[in-house]
């Protein structure tokens, strides 16, 4: 009794000292300048949602945040160098939802997904299916029976990792196998579907909504849980007949795995409050976006879920690997 008594009062000294130690953590985060580090141009896409972040972080937390681009393979350079640095909250990385596709779309990936962790998410938005208008289909309904006795007339534009492997979620879902036409981005493949070289782009809709709204292109569904204020006009695939085809792509920060809790936890806290700022909204719509918030134990469910979700999307596919 007298061991176990002392192994009790042991174990609670312990925890004593790393609550403390964690305390003075959160006093002490952060001391100096905080690198973040971006898999794109400065211009692109994630850096505009880094450039953002870095603004608030610094506001918030009294210390510089200097932005470090690191563009090249599909964004693995930048996930590579963060997830091998010290895990000290001090190097940091924005990525999105192509880290979640990557790891297995790729044949060789030069890090462990499992090596970063998940901070706060940053910005959501859903992906949009457009059509030349030309397509004879107005609604979700309409599109799949079209699609069902028509895929192998159809060409469907590919802008990337994550457009292609949300077009094969859902031709999975409806059993029709499509076609797939690569294009260097969005720009390339949305003009190719406006101009009729393909028929079909599973589109994020920041590129998408304003070719719908001129009618150069037809929207049918979009794929998040609720309508988008940026094209409430269009249904979602949920209350369209498809609840079961919800993707959201994301922004979020992440650090090395094992980074101490506190730092992690005042950097969630912080971007909790901030995204959701007035002026922050307002700019996140200007990229086609929303807001997201939430806990860091979500996020990495989340976060793994995708992982999990796309590996098995790309294996059922049997797509093929890129080098």
């Amino acid at each position: 009794m007298h061991n176990i008594s002392r192994a009790l009062a042991l174990g609670l000294f312990v925890f004593t000292l790393m609550s403390a130690a964690q305390q003075a953590l959160a006093q002490q985060y952060p001391v100096k300048s905080i690198r973040l580090v971006v898999g794109s141009p400065a211009g692109g896409g994630t850096d505009l949602i880094a450039r953002l972040t870095a603004e608030k972080l610094r506001d918030a937390l009294k210390q510089p945040v200097v932005i470090d681009n690191r563009p090249g393979a599909g964004n693995m350079i930048a996930s590579k160098l963060v997830a091998e640095a010290p895990a000290d909250g001090y190097t940091l990385v924005v990525q999105g939802m192509s880290s979640t596709v990557t790891p297995s779309l790729y044949r060789s990936v030069p890090y462990n997904p499992n090596d970063l962790q998940g901070v706060s998410p940053l910005m959501s938005f859903p992906f949009v299916i457009v059509v030349n208008p030309k397509v004879p289909a107005a609604n979700l309904k309409e599109f799949t029976d079209y699609l069902k006795t028509n895929a192998a007339k159809l060409n469907v534009a590919s802008a990337g990792g994550t457009t292609t492997v949300t077009a094969e979620l859902f031709s999975q879902m409806v059993g029709a196998k499509l076609r797939y036409i690569p294009y260097n981005g969005s720009a390339p493949a949305l003009l190719s579907v406006i101009g009729g070289e393909t028929q079909v782009l599973f589109s994020d809709l920041p590129s998408a909504f304003q070719h719908v709204k001129s009618g150069a292109l037809r929207g049918i569904v979009i794929s998040g849980d609720k309508r988008s204020p940026q094209a409430p006009e269009i249904p979602t695939a949920k209350e369209s007949g498809m609840p079961e085809f919800v993707v959201l792509s994301w922004y979020g920060l992440f650090a090395p795995t094992k980074t101490p809790a506190a730092a992690v936890n005042l950097l969630n806290a912080t971007l909790k409050s901030s995204m959701v700022q007035p002026d922050v909204v307002k700019r996140l719509a200007s990229m086609g976006g929303e807001p997201f918030t939430d806990t860091v134990k979500n996020f990495n469910d989340m976060y793994h879920a995708d992982l999990d979700r796309w590996k098995r999307v790309i294996k059922q596919g049997n797509m093929p690997l890129v080098d």
